[in-house]
């Protein structure tokens, strides 16, 4: 059997990786990277996310976090990061696993929004 967690506990994971992100010197950010070669970084709203509910948070998109000046790459974006402020890396994830981009590779000066994320404390 897997290991798991009550509700109430999975809203204080997502609320202290809210905090996280929005710690540090002004807003959080979503780093777009192929490998190691960063392709957009997002800055978030602040709070960046959602109050946490059954386990879970959707990002803030009001207004939509946009990057206008993506510097993009020929091979498709493979990872993403959530950063605070500092640049400290709260949380990283995997393209398309763990976020769809509509379009992959991103190209030089593509604007890139992010209208829907939601991410979910693990069970």
């Amino acid at each position: 059997m897997a290991i798991s967690h009550l509700e109430a506990t999975r809203n204080s994971l997502c609320t202290v990786v809210l905090d996280d992100i929005d710690g540090g010197t002004g807003a959080g950010k979503m780093v777009l990277s192929v490998g190691v070669t960063e392709v957009a970084t997002i800055p978030l709203n602040d709070p960046s996310f959602d109050t946490p509910a059954t386990g879970a948070m959707a990002l803030d998109v009001t207004p939509v976090p946009e990057d206008a000046s993506a510097t993009g790459n020929a091979v498709a974006v493979d990872t993403f990061e959530l950063k605070d402020g500092d640049d400290l890396v709260i949380v990283t994830g995997v393209v398309p696993d763990d976020l769809v981009l509509s379009k992959n590779p991103i190209e030089a000066a593509d604007v890139i929004q992010l209208t829907t994320f939601t991410y979910t404390a693990s069970l």
